[in-house]
């Protein structure tokens, strides 16, 4: 276990660089703009009522996370890591540099996708956990931060399910796959289906409603977030179920047996998997 730490270590602190800087900077400052430009207040709520703000507040960064910050970025993002993490490794030697020490090939596949988790969620957590603050300094009254932050914790669970059910994937793609151009292209084609065609197809009536898998936008419900009442929109509980409250787009999306399986099992049953198939690879 010492070894698996080490090298996660070492994958978090390699990661931890100015690429990821710039990253971080962005995200911050996009957010706080669209932030801005984002804000409105409904015509027909009291606007003395301090209740009615804190859930303008929320809705509007709820609506930011899930959209942009643990959004399209972070996909992106998260595909240029996971696509070149092991193979980029065994590419440039480095991974036969690694394994010629007492470590063992299930060790180094365990501890790049451990590694790459924490470090996703370390940076996530450093933008959702700043964002309220810059926010406060910005305008936003202090009286409404433990809201905000309520909400940042909500989406770093988001964030911690998510990058665990894509992390195993993106795993089991750069370890199998030499080329990471292939990884990258098969990640982005399962986050368009997975993510994004559900969003569109809810949009645009015009596009086909067919049974996909959905975001697990419904572990944030936890926390009770303080939203306006809206309405619900296109209601399929066989294809795509997008409740849009606020300016949010929450609900039940993926039942907790669901999220258990995509986040907890098939990560398990993949990683294992790629440790099997890595172990019998010839990486000289």
């Amino acid at each position: 276990m010492g070894k698996v730490i080490q090298i996660l270590g070492r994958t978090v602190k390699r990661s931890l660089n100015k690429k990821a800087l710039i990253y971080v900077i962005f995200i911050l400052v996009s957010s706080l703009i669209i932030f801005y430009l984002n804000q409105s207040f409904p015509y027909d709520m009291n606007r003395t009522d301090l209740r009615v703000w804190e859930a303008v507040y929320a809705g509007d960064f709820l609506s930011l996370g899930i959209l942009w910050i643990v959004g399209l970025p972070f996909l992106i993002y998260l595909s240029f890591l996971l696509s070149k993490s092991i193979s980029d490794e065994i590419n440039s030697g480095t991974a036969l540099l690694v394994l010629t020490r007492p470590v063992k090939r299930k060790e180094f596949v365990l501890s790049k996708f451990l590694g790459l988790v924490v470090f996703l969620n370390i940076i996530n957590a450093i933008i959702l956990f700043v964002f309220p603050a810059l926010a406060n300094f910005m305008g936003v009254p202090a009286i409404f931060l433990p809201t905000l932050f309520k909400t940042s914790l909500a989406l770093l669970l988001y964030s911690l399910v998510l990058s665990l059910a894509l992390a195993a994937i993106g795993i089991f793609l750069s370890a199998n796959l030499r080329k990471s151009t292939i990884s990258l292209s098969s990640l982005f084609i399962l986050i368009f289906v997975s993510f994004f065609f559900p969003l569109l197809s809810n949009l645009v009536t015009t596009l086909p409603k067919i049974p996909i898998v959905k975001p697990f936008y419904s572990v944030m419900g936890f926390f009770n977030i303080p939203l306006l009442p809206g309405s619900v929109s296109i209601v399929n509980v066989f294809t795509n179920s997008y409740y849009t409250t606020s300016k949010a787009i929450i609900g039940n999306f993926s039942p907790l047996l669901v999220i258990i399986l995509s986040c907890i099992l098939v990560p398990i049953i993949l990683i294992w998997i790629t440790r099997r198939l890595f172990s019998r690879q010839d990486i000289t």
